[in-house]
């Protein structure tokens, strides 16, 4: 692989992790914790709702690519959105879910809507900056890095809960979002 090429899928890899860990804790980890807090299955099952910004990100879609339409454009989508991203999750830190469940979901819902937008300007710029040859390999990027972030979101981050906390937990994943903008730049 040509050190241009690699750059460019390592750089899509990092992006689509980072956009899948939190999401993965928030749909997984997080209903575990309520459980052990003792909400009941309804609240739980309601929790999948926060994953509607990526169900309607199809109506923002349009405005991103119009206001984004060349890969400097999309790539400031992309900061401007992985850096709300890592703020609105920072954020959560500051609210315990046995306390403030409604401010955790809020929260999460304008987390989830700031990965939605990355990942819409992230799809454009890789299509834009992907030859023709390497898109196949692109969507692999895309396609691991969601199962990478689904596995780390689910299954590490509930043992980094376990052992350091709900802060320390959020603060150590609003970094990990704002380390995958290293490579772009």
């Amino acid at each position: 692989m040509k050190p241009d090429r690699s750059g460019k899928l390592l750089t899509l890899l990092r992006l689509y992790v980072a956009q899948s860990i939190p999401m993965s804790f928030f749909t997984t980890v997080l209903p575990v914790i309520m459980r052990q807090q003792h909400y009941s299955l309804e609240a739980i099952g309601l929790m999948q709702l926060v994953k509607l910004p990526w169900i309607i990100k199809f109506l923002w879609a349009p405005y991103i690519d119009r206001t984004g339409s060349s890969t400097g454009g999309y790539k400031k989508w992309i900061y401007f959105s992985e850096a709300f991203y890592a703020l609105s999750i920072a954020s959560i830190a500051f609210f315990r879910p046995e306390e403030h469940i409604l401010a955790v979901i809020v929260l999460m819902i304008i987390a989830i809507t700031a990965s939605a937008t990355q990942d819409i300007a992230t799809d454009a710029w890789a299509i834009l900056t992907l030859s023709k040859e390497e898109r196949s390999l692109g969507n692999s990027m895309q396609s691991m890095g969601s199962f990478v972030g689904s596995l780390v979101g689910s299954g590490v981050l509930l043992i980094v809960y376990h052992r350091f906390g709900w802060s320390f937990l959020l603060f150590s994943l609003a970094l990990v979002v704002l380390f995958a903008l290293l490579p772009l730049i």
